[in-house]
Formats: structure tokens, C-alpha cells, sequence
């Protein structure tokens, strides 16, 4: 399948995601379909909660567009169509947990049975030799596919977590897929990705429309299917503690939520307020804190999975429970001095903006914030100096970008919508894939094109580190989870095996994108109105690689 494919997959899952659910979310608020604050929850007012739909549809949609459908996929749509209906059906007229959890058996019964999906070694997992399951190969996948299915399901407690987690896991999984040229597997787990990202358009705090159990338990089971076709499919490359790792952050929480319902004599299934997201919350950290921290411990795990992959087994179950220990205690002696200190902090932030010293600096910001947009012009008007691209595909790209950006600059009438941003992330860094692969034997007045891109973007992060550490100074830098996520998914390229990397020079636009992802943050997050030279600079530049190429 040609890599430009993939690329596909994910755009028409993203932007099927994005189309369908502002209707389904019509629909849900026109039928009373609500999820309603009660004393587990901690939104305050009644929202849509079939936002799962879109993210189904979105990815068996993209999945049958451009995919190849054999037995794997086959099997894997069956069972997801039922594990979506009982979701479904939870959502409509509610189902008590014997009923979900009977269910999410006959969903992954019907999956492995067709689609052929087992486990049959765990590998060397405990250094004692490899252990073979045999006859328990069945009943093993079933309880780790209903598992992960709980796991993901049981997260699903705040705007853009059990998202969020998910996406990290599916890049994940993808790059690994990659590395073993499971190629049916790496089109599914970008296909999820896209879907997800653009429900998490929606999804991110404060959000308008919930994924409810056919979206959260779906993602489950995704994400348990996944992990079984990523270690049986991998012929003893990708050993069976790596899902553990890559899946750390739910399937720990959901074990620890779990053991201690039994020790209290209550029903493991019954749901209460002890999940991960809940004590960060008891802190008093905030909501958009407590995703951001989640969605680090999350990376982190995988991005551990993904550089320690070829481990034995044995050892990577020991990183496991090490890494969860030290991340752990990191995480919540951080939280506890943040909750102490919170009020405090507040406080001394209002009285610095009383100070001399607080005005000067709001003063040099905004001298700063005018450099950083002329700087960034000055590195996007780069493009001018390009050859004509070699591909058709890289003027169909350009003219999807430009149709979707354009599409929401016209629709939404607000330059400063959320998604608008999200989509001019990926225009740039398309610009910069396009600048670091066609501009190396090119030279501006005998100055090669890539020594002043590399100038540009150095003096760029130099300006945006500086305008960061003085916005945290001041209490003025905001970050929404899905912010942290993108960056999160860039950061993860120097995961993708080097062979891949170097062909396309991925490493350097992956640090040049994540510059670039800080500027237009800093430019655009208040004042995307003031600053559309920006925006417009950024589709000029789409534009002329795109008629570049029919010349």
C-alpha cells in the first residue's frame, strides 16, 4: 500500500468526524439524548452524548475506502458493530453491567472466531522460558480484548480523556505496525486516529457533545483488538508486555479501581469516583490539568514502549512496574503541591501585575509577539524560492488543505475557532515536509534554502521560548488538552524507524513543526482576527506549491 494511502485515510476519517457530528449532535439535544450531571460527574449541564456514531462511522468509512477488507478486517468490522450496538443501546435505554459486559464477549467472540484473532505465546514474559497457552490461547485474547475494552470504557470520565488516551495509544500501535510491515493493522490505527481527532475537535474541554459508551466502548475495543493483532501478527517481533506498556495508563487504573471495590466488598463494576482523573480533581488542579497530565503519563509510557520494543519480555514487564512507580509518585507529589500552593499562586499573580517590573514585561511581549509574526512569514515566504514539486499527489494535498482551511475560515466567520488553528498545525507542517524535501539543492543570493529556513526557525525558537517563559511568568500561557496532543503525536517521529525518517528527513520537520506549532499558538490562540496575515501568509504559501506543480 503507497504511503501517500495512509495519508488519505486519516484525512477522510478526520474530516468525515468533523462533518458528522454537528447533526448527530442536533439530533441527540432535538431527542432528549443528554448526558445529565449527577454526583459522579463533573459537567453541569446537559449534553449530547452520541457523539460515538461519528466516530464509528468516520473510521469504517475511511477503512473500506481505501483499505484492502480480508478475513482480519472482516472479522474485526463484525465485532465492532456489535460491541457499537450494545454501546449504542446503553446510550438509548440504558444496560446494566451483565448485560455490557455479556456483549462485549459476544463482540470479541464473533471477532476472533471470524477474523481468525488469538494469541497463542506471551514469549519469555517472566525470564523462565517462553510460555506457550495452548488450549488457553482462546480464552486468554477473550479476556484481554473484554479487558482493554472495560479499561478504556472506565476512563471515559472527563472532556477529551478516554480520546485523547486512545490517540496516543493508535500512533503508538501505528509506528510499531510500521516497523513490522503490518500494513492492514497500520491503515485501521490511522483511520482511528483520524476519527478521534476530530471528535476531540468537539470532545475538548468544555465540550458540546460527550462519545458515550458506543463511542467509549468501540475505543476499547479497538484498542484491545489492536494489541492482539499488533503481538500475533508480528511473528515474535513485538512481545506481549508491550501493549501493557503502551495501554500503562487505563489498564492500571482500571486493575487499582477495581482491587479496591472487592477489598471493600462492592461490585467491581459498580462505578464510583476513585479512577486516576478523580483524585487529580480531589486535588483541586482543574479539569484541563488533570487531562494534560494524563496524556502525559500516557506518552510517555508509549513512547517507552515504542524505544524498548525489541526488549525480551521479561525485561520490558520489569520497565513496566518501575516506570509506573517513578511516573506515579512524580505525578502526584507534583499534584498535591500544586493544590496547596494554588491559592497562593493566584494571589502572587495578581499582585505582580501590580509591579513596574510586570508592565515592562507586558510591554517587551508585545514587541515580541510583532517579531515572531514577520518571522514567520519570512520562513513560510521560503516556499517561493522552491522547485516544482515531483508528485501530483503533493498538489492534491495542497488543494485539500486549502478547500478545509479555507472551508473554515468562510463557514465559521470566527478566525479564531479552535479547529482553525488545528488545521493550519497540519498546513504547516506540511509546508515545512515540502521545504526540507525539495529546497536541499536550491540557494536564495548563493545562500542555500535550507541554511536560511534552519536560520529562521532557530531565531523562532529562540523568540518563542522566550515569549512562553514570559506568558507563564505572567499567567497569561493557556493550552487546551488537544494542543498537548498534536504535540505529543510530532514528538513521537523519532519513534518511526530511521530508514523511514531519513528517506524523508522526518526528524528535522518534526522539530522545525513543533517551533512552528508554539509560534502559531502564541500569534493566534487570542487575537487570530488581528493577526490573518498569518493565515493568510500560510495558505499563500499552500497555493503557490500547489500551482508550482502543474508548471
Amino acid at each position: 500500500m503507497p504511503i501517500l494511502t495512509f495519508f488519505y485515510i486519516f484525512l477522510l476519517a478526520l474530516i468525515m468526524s468533523l462533518l458528522i457530528i454537528p447533526p448527530i449532535s442536533r439530533l441527540a439535544v432535538g431527542m432528549g439524548i443528554l448526558d445529565r450531571p449527577d454526583q459522579r460527574k463533573v459537567h453541569l449541564d446537559g449534553t449530547p452524548r452520541l457523539g460515538g456514531i461519528a466516530i464509528v462511522l468516520a473510521f469504517m468509512l475511511a477503512v473500506f475506502t481505501f483499505s484492502e477488507i480480508g478475513i482480519r478486517e472482516r472479522g474485526f468490522m463484525t465485532g465492532g458493530v456489535i460491541i457499537f450496538l450494545v454501546g449504542l443501546a446503553d446510550d438509548l435505554i440504558g444496560l446494566n453491567p451483565r448485560q455490557k459486559f455479556t456483549g462485549q464477549i459476544i463482540a470479541s467472540l464473533a471477532a476472533m472466531l471470524i477474523g481468525g484473532f488469538r494469541i497463542d505465546s506471551l514469549g519469555n514474559l517472566f525470564g523462565t522460558g517462553e510460555i506457550v497457552l495452548g488450549i488457553f490461547a482462546l480464552p486468554f485474547t477473550l479476556l484481554a480484548i473484554v479487558g482493554v475494552t472495560n479499561a478504556i470504557n472506565l476512563l471515559d470520565g472527563l472532556d477529551g480523556l478516554a480520546g485523547g488516551v486512545s490517540a496516543i495509544a493508535a500512533a503508538t500501535i501505528g509506528i510499531l505496525a510500521y516497523t513490522t510491515q503490518n500494513f492492514h493493522l497500520l491503515a485501521m490505527t490511522i483511520a482511528l486516529l483520524g476519527a478521534v481527532l476530530g471528535f476531540l475537535r468537539y470532545n475538548s474541554y468544555p465540550a458540546t457533545i460527550f462519545m458515550g459508551d458506543a463511542g467509549s466502548l468501540f475505543l476499547g475495543y479497538c484498542m484491545g483488538l489492536f494489541s492482539v493483532m499488533l503481538v500475533a501478527d508480528s511473528w515474535g517481533a513485538i512481545g506481549a508486555a508491550v501493549p501493557l506498556l503502551i495501554l500503562a495508563v487505563p489498564v492500571i487504573d482500571t486493575l487499582y479501581v477495581m482491587m479496591k471495590r472487592l477489598k471493600q466488598g462492592r461490585n467491581p463494576f459498580q462505578p464510583d469516583n476513585n479512577h486516576i482523573h478523580h483524585r487529580f480533581l480531589d486535588l483541586g488542579v482543574g479539569h484541563t490539568f488533570t487531562v494534560i497530565v494524563v496524556y502525559t503519563f500516557s506518552y510517555v509510557m508509549a513512547a517507552l514502549a515504542g524505544i524498548f520494543h525489541r526488549l525480551p519480555n521479561y525485561r520490558l514487564l520489569l520497565l513496566l512496574l518501575f516506570a509506573y512507580m517513578i511516573v506515579y509518585l512524580i505525578i502526584r507529589e507534583f499534584s498535591r503541591l500544586v493544590g496547596r500552593k494554588r491559592g497562593q499562586l493566584i494571589q502572587s499573580n495578581q499582585s505582580l501585575r501590580d509591579t513596574r517590573f510586570f508592565r515592562r514585561m507586558v510591554y517587551f511581549s508585545h514587541h515580541l509577539k510583532v517579531w515572531l509574526k514577520y518571522l514567520i512569514i519570512a520562513a513560510l515566504s521560503l516556499t517561493l524560492f522552491l522547485p516544482s514539486p515531483p508528485a501530483t499527489e503533493t498538489r492534491v494535498i495542497c488543494l485539500i488543505l486549502l478547500s478545509l482551511t479555507g472551508a473554515l475560515l468562510f463557514m465559521t466567520g470566527r478566525r479564531e475557532n479552535r479547529f482553525l488553528l488545528f488545521i493550519l498545525y497540519f498546513d504547516g507542517a506540511f509546508i515545512i515536509y515540502q521545504m526540507e524535501n525539495l529546497g536541499r539543492a536550491f540557494t536564495v543570493l548563493s545562500i542555500p534554502v535550507l541554511v536560511l529556513s534552519h536560520g529562521a526557525f532557530l531565531l523562532l525558537f529562540v523568540l518563542t521560548g522566550v515569549k512562553v517563559f514570559m506568558r507563564n511568568r505572567t499567567g497569561e500561557m493557556i493550552g487546551s488538552p488537544i494542543d498537548y496532543l498534536i504535540l505529543f503525536i510530532v514528538l513521537s517521529v523519532p519513534l518511526l524507524p530511521m530508514a523511514f525518517t531519513s528517506r524523508y528527513h522526518l526528524l528535522t520537520v518534526a522539530g522545525k513543526s513543533v517551533i512552528l506549532f508554539l509560534a502559531y499558538k502564541l500569534i493566534l490562540m487570542r487575537q487570530a482576527r488581528r493577526n490573518r496575515k498569518i493565515i493568510v501568509a500560510t495558505l499563500a504559501a499552500l497555493l503557490f506549491i500547489g500551482v508550482k506543480g502543474f508548471f
